[in-house]
């Protein structure tokens, strides 16, 4: 098995034995897991599984509300000695929830914001100009994959196979090819 395919599975396994978000201590596992595999720098860990299980998304994750990512987009704390902290963990929030729910929320990326970005250079694939910083707003963000996904004919991908697809592109191991019905050059 590949080692992406690994991880994915893995994830999953995790997700199916902690479904739920309302235990701490199995949010926290989900956590730490996700901020590793997906290298999303958080080194507070214990404070978001905390505000996961506190904001209560369990139903609204379920239905695919995208409000819930901005349910735990925040990382908020004091130090030990006193400093407060407060960051944006957004790419983490749509990860964490693109993973329990893979089929309403697509992953935001920096990597994914340069792509969308280019392809709109190119193609203007959406009738609505964007930078990075709408794309931090979850709504907008989804709206504009759905109109990538749209717009080049991929309706037949997941979200999580564009979110895959453009992550790769990003990083340069992947040129598009030209297939039937696909029109997507390289930006």
């Amino acid at each position: 098995m590949v080692q992406g395919r690994v991880t994915e599975v893995a994830i999953q396994k995790l997700l199916t034995a902690f479904p739920a978000n309302t235990v701490t201590a199995e949010i926290l596992l989900k956590v730490v897991v996700i901020n590793q595999i997906y290298s999303t720098g958080i080194l507070a860990v214990q404070p978001v599984a905390e505000r996961i299980q506190a904001a209560k998304i369990d139903a609204a994750l379920k239905a695919g509300d995208p409000g819930v990512v901005h349910l735990i987009d925040r990382l908020q704390f004091v130090t030990a000695k006193g400093k407060e902290v407060d960051r944006s963990i957004y790419s983490f929030a749509t990860k964490y929830c693109a993973l329990h729910q893979p089929q309403h929320y697509p992953i935001y990326d920096g990597l994914i914001s340069q792509k969308l970005q280019a392809y709109l250079k190119q193609d203007g694939f959406s009738t609505t100009p964007f930078k990075d910083a709408e794309l931090r707003n979850y709504e907008n963000f989804k709206a504009v994959v759905l109109q990538f996904r749209e717009h080049y004919h991929l309706t037949k991908f997941s979200l999580r196979e564009i979110d895959q697809f453009l992550w790769i592109l990003g990083k340069g191991l992947l040129s598009p090819l030209p297939s039937p019905g696909i029109h997507l050059r390289h930006p």
